[in-house]
């Protein structure tokens, strides 16, 4: 039997929780090279499985349900950015690379659109043209079912995690130059690793420290309330992936770090 839970990150607690970052195919990302150069494509599918295998993270099956995105695109789609690397590329820093036309949902996942900046490098509007780039999102959950044993089926054969987003805030759209999974049936790739691991780099003791927090502390899952355990019980007890620290976001008195 499943044991279901539906978790809300309460509004207070919101901007403390890590982001996730998720890379879509690069086929789905169109490219029209006219007299405005425009960028378009599917940036979330919906009620598609995907397995996350993050040291970050945590491994687990996850999909966005539909609708899931409705709130955010109503609340703040004119503060969604479009970035290259998620702000974080040794090129482009945090300088937007193109301006959000339209974002909407359909049936299938959430799309957008928008027009590229001007004085962007000749390299970069090539890759474009190529189809080497795929387009990624930043965004929190803020609200998820969680079933921490559901029945084995098909897509889930060993019977993990599986968590459902029902509702995500969206921070920016980004063109993200990773390699495509092979696997037809991957809906979405989980690059938070990769982008944690690259800042990291260049502070190998950040690096070294997350690894022995990961390896020593157990996780608790997330909840609207805490939930008090005796001690006994807390590291057996526990199956959360959720992680312990969120190295992605910078905090106040952290020395000046990033790509």
């Amino acid at each position: 039997m499943s044991e279901t839970e539906t978790i809300v990150a309460e509004e207070i607690a919101v901007e403390s929780e890590p982001m996730l970052y998720r890379l879509s195919s690069p086929d789905l990302l169109i490219f029209r090279d006219g007299e405005e150069p425009m960028l378009e494509g599917r940036v979330v599918p919906y009620d598609e499985w995907s397995e996350i295998d993050s040291v970050v993270e945590g491994h687990f099956f996850e999909r966005f349900a539909h609708g899931s995105f409705t709130k955010t695109l109503a609340e703040r789609s004119d503060r969604v950015r479009v970035y290259f690397e998620h702000g974080r590329s040794k090129i482009f820093d945090s300088q937007p690379i193109a301006e959000i036309q339209a974002t909407w949902e359909q049936p299938d996942g959430v799309y957008f659109r928008a027009s590229l900046l001007d004085g962007l490098p000749d390299l970069f509007r090539d890759g474009l043209r190529r189809g080497l780039y795929g387009a990624s999102v930043g965004a929190k959950v803020i609200k998820v079912d969680r079933s921490r044993s559901p029945q084995k089926t098909e897509h889930n054969p060993t019977g993990i995690e599986e968590r459902t987003y029902k509702e995500m805030r969206a921070y920016d759209y980004s063109i993200t130059p990773r390699p495509h999974y092979a696997s037809a049936t991957v809906a979405l790739r989980s690059i938070t690793d990769d982008l944690l691991v690259e800042r990291l780099m260049e502070d190998p003791k950040r690096l070294l420290d997350l690894i022995a927090r990961r390896e020593q502390e157990p996780t608790e899952p997330q909840h609207s309330e805490p939930r008090e355990e005796p001690d006994n019980q807390a590291s057996e007890e526990s199956r959360s992936t959720q992680p312990v620290h969120d190295y992605l976001n910078r905090k106040e008195g952290d020395p000046s770090w990033r790509l």
